[in-house]
């Protein structure tokens, strides 16, 4: 997360971990100025959060009630004992966590709204952190978009509505639509300068794409795909992970191009893939609203880029497309009442270069720029290293530059 600076120290934790906690007892952390940079401010002492990302990202996706306790209470206790002084002046430490919130998880069915059991536990899980001291970050959590591509995030039905629609194009794995490279020749063999190998196959299996394929007949389940399925394994885990090989599928780029382009697309299209999405963000900010120790929420992590095979669209188009989605969601949720701080984050939650080229459409900009007066917006990044990222220096630079 994107925030600097001023001075303060430590007391602070310990008041902050010494509460006697009911629920929303922790007092709410807000985004203020001080010298003209934007901090967090727990009442009007600025501070520096700390913490990790706490995501499971697969059933039951948030873990038992007595798991949450121990670990926020070692959160809350690591947190006390550490003696890491933070930059900007030595900021008092505030723990924090970045929960993930599945989207799956949250909409299993179309159409019945937020399932009523994982809401429950959400509820419980936000609770037991702020029992401990610790705050939270309401995570929209996805990796490469759905498990209907081998990912998780977007609910399966999305996809699934996408195919029956389309029945040409590739949304969904099954032995007729084969999880699949997008482009040809010249498309594979850069990704492979690029260190991505081609989608792999078990070899022994002579149908490697039946298991929990889309409509099989076998009984198994096709929401779970990414989990059962032995070839898609083959590329969703360990090194074909950190490659990011399932990003550039075929299914991968036309559900992320169908799930950007919503809000400007068909009422069909609308209705599917944008208006459920809205509806979920808004009872996360319920979420906020109930509980104190709720900072903010993550619109979604790790925007996927999209456009393939065509590279123009690709480098000069993907980005803006998202930026305007973002605005998008921004207008909604003001119609909606949405008083929740949220964090938005660039293509692949970094700041890449090549995907940096194309800018920010007028209109998505003025919105941020309202939400970013009003105190609502936070910029959520992740650091990579090398070519998927550019340092901080660099980062200010663009930002004086945009």
């Amino acid at each position: 997360m994107s925030m600097d600076r001023p001075g303060g120290r430590r007391a602070l934790l310990s008041i902050l971990l010494s509460v006697g906690v009911a629920k929303c007892a922790l007092p709410r952390i807000s985004i203020g100025d001080r010298d003209g940079v934007q901090v967090f401010l727990l009442g009007q002492t600025p501070v520096y959060l700390m913490g990790a990302n706490y995501v499971v990202k697969a059933a039951p996706y948030l873990p038992p009630l007595d798991v949450v306790r121990a670990d926020a209470q070692m959160f809350a206790q690591n947190a006390a004992r550490m003696s890491y002084s933070p930059p900007y002046g030595g900021l008092p430490v505030v723990p924090v966590v970045r929960l993930g919130c599945i989207f799956e998880a949250a909409m299993p069915e179309r159409g019945q709204g937020i399932d009523a059991s994982w809401a429950a536990r959400l509820e419980e899980t936000v609770e037991a952190f702020g029992d401990a001291g610790v705050y939270v970050f309401l995570d929209n959590h996805q990796d490469a978009l759905s498990a209907s591509n081998g990912g998780e995030g977007l609910p399966y039905w999305m996809a699934a509505e996408l195919q029956s629609r389309n029945p040409h194009e590739p949304f969904t794995i099954s032995p007729s639509r084969p999880l699949e490279m997008v482009g040809g020749f010249f498309h594979r063999f850069l990704l492979r300068l690029l260190g991505i190998q081609d989608i792999q196959t078990i070899g022994w299996d002579d149908d490697p794409w039946g298991p929990f394929a889309h409509d099989n007949t076998d009984g198994d389940d096709p929401n779970l795909v990414n989990l059962g399925n032995p070839s898609v394994r083959l590329n969703n885990n360990d090194d074909a992970w950190h490659e990011g090989r399932i990003l550039f599928t075929k299914q991968c780029n036309n559900l992320a191009r169908r799930f950007f382009l919503a809000p400007f697309g068909s009422e069909e299209d609308m209705a599917l893939l944008f208006t459920p999405f809205i509806d979920y963000i808004v009872h996360l900010s319920g979420v906020w609203e109930r509980h104190t120790n709720v900072v903010a929420i993550d619109l979604f992590n790790e925007p996927p880029f999209w456009g393939l095979p065509s590279l123009f669209t690709f480098v000069l188009f993907s980005r803006r497309a998202l930026f305007a989605w973002y605005g998008a969601v921004l207008d909604a949720l003001e119609e909606r009442g949405v008083r929740a701080p949220v964090a938005y984050e660039d293509i692949m939650g970094s700041f890449t270069y090549v995907l940096s080229l194309a800018g920010v459409p007028f209109s998505a900009d003025f919105r941020l720029r309202r939400w970013a007066r009003r105190k609502q917006l936070v910029l959520s990044f992740h650091h990579y290293r090398g070519t998927r990222s550019v340092s901080y220096t660099h980062l200010r630079a663009h930002e004086t530059d945009s």
